[in-house]
């Protein structure tokens, strides 16, 4: 069956004959958008699809595809500023620069406009610095302004009016400029009112996204993650997670006792056209003021430094935080942070101590016996210790 357009007189019968039609205007638009919404992807379909072109790729993954809206996250300090002016100055390179990329490539060679929103850092030293590390790295002197780049900041605005003021701004590059372009806002929270607010969140995201179809728009978000896991922040992070064509995390490998290693790990959470890639490790370097890829051996000390945990150390930890009753939820992810593994891991080695009638030794070798209780219906188990009394 065929799709009618909506000048169709058959189509034009319906409407005008309809209940929605008549009590409310406003609906039939939105009607009349989605019957052209629906001739528009079947008369796409009887076409063979050709994929845009990525306007970043990495080998033969796609990073960051026209037209969509992506993310990096990671907790204060991983860097995620510094990897989206990485991608900032990859996408304004001058032709011919042979900037260390880190194996990523800019895949056009058409000129793009990069808009920088800054939310948090000052007007005066640190928003600056950034532009001239964007600048020198896309083969700019550090004070010269490559052209196309565009770069303000929301810090000064009342937090009610700057999602308004967000989209103002955007809107008005876009009439001003004709080019494809690329947008990163640092830190995209920042952006709403409240994280946590489920309209001005949708609002926003609905906003990029209708952006990034219609106007020939690419987006990078960058956002905090939620202390104590690997969650972007608030209402805000998890529609820009689901929406997202690809979300980066980045964040510095741990050793045995949670301290930060010199490694930072890059890991493609989701990359919604290809099959996720392998990680990716850095390290910050002085001389360049950036990342650069680390080297074998630097990553392997890392991750052999990340040791799998020992009854002894559980057992203490345990005898520690466990002060208070606790339950499995809170303790597991107490646990799996402080030893940098997997909750499962901590989950196995807990069972491990049970099941030899739970006794542990704490500080000073002062012994205690793990129990639980609850873990049935709705109630949470319950994880706690008291001293272990002696049999005799």
């Amino acid at each position: 069956m065929s799709i009618l357009p909506i000048n169709d007189p058959k189509i034009q019968k319906i409407l005008q004959d309809s209940d929605v039609s008549s009590k409310d205007p406003d609906k039939k638009n939105v009607l009349d958008d989605l019957l052209n919404i629906e001739s528009k992807i079947f008369e796409n379909a009887q076409k063979e699809i050709v994929f845009s072109e990525p306007l970043v790729k990495r080998g033969d993954v796609p990073i960051l595809s026209r037209g969509t809206v992506n993310m990096i996250q990671g907790k204060y300090g991983s860097h995620k500023s510094r990897l989206a002016e990485f991608f900032m100055s990859l996408v304004l390179k001058k032709p011919g620069v042979n900037t260390d990329f880190l194996e990523f490539e800019k895949n056009t060679v058409e000129a793009i406009t990069g808009i920088y929103i800054d939310t948090e850092r000052s007007l005066n030293e640190e928003v600056p610095f950034a532009i001239q590390n964007i600048s020198e790295k896309a083969g700019y002197r550090r004070t010269e302004k490559p052209p196309n780049f565009r770069c303000t900041s929301i810090k000064l605005i009342a937090r009610k009016e700057r999602l308004e003021a967000t989209k103002a701004y955007i809107e008005a590059v876009r009439q001003q400029d004709e080019n494809h372009l690329f947008v990163v806002m640092d830190v995209i929270t920042d952006c709403v009112r409240s994280f946590n607010d489920d309209s001005e969140s949708l609002e926003l995201v609905d906003y990029m996204g209708r952006l990034a179809e219609e106007n020939d728009t690419t987006f990078l978000l960058v956002i905090h993650e939620n202390p104590g896991n690997d969650k972007a922040r608030g209402h805000t992070g998890t529609e820009t997670t689901n929406k997202s064509g690809t979300t980066i995390q980045i964040g510095y490998l741990k050793d045995n006792s949670n301290n930060d290693t010199d490694v930072i790990k890059v890991t493609m959470k989701k990359v919604r056209r290809a099959k996720r890639p392998e990680p990716i490790y850095l390290t910050y370097d002085e001389q360049t003021r950036g990342l650069i890829l680390a080297d074998d051996e630097l990553v392997k000390g890392a991750l052999e430094s990340k040791k799998k945990i020992t009854v002894k150390d559980l057992e203490y930890e345990l005898s520690k935080i466990l002060i208070t009753p606790m339950n499995s939820k809170v303790l597991l992810e107490n646990l799996s942070n402080r030893f940098a593994c997997h909750a499962n891991t901590i989950r196995s080695a807990i069972k491990e101590i049970l099941g030899s009638g739970g006794k542990i030794t704490g500080k000073d070798n002062v012994q205690y016996h793990l129990q639980t209780s609850g873990g049935k219906g709705t109630n949470p188990k319950i994880y706690s210790i008291e001293k272990w009394q002696n049999d005799d």
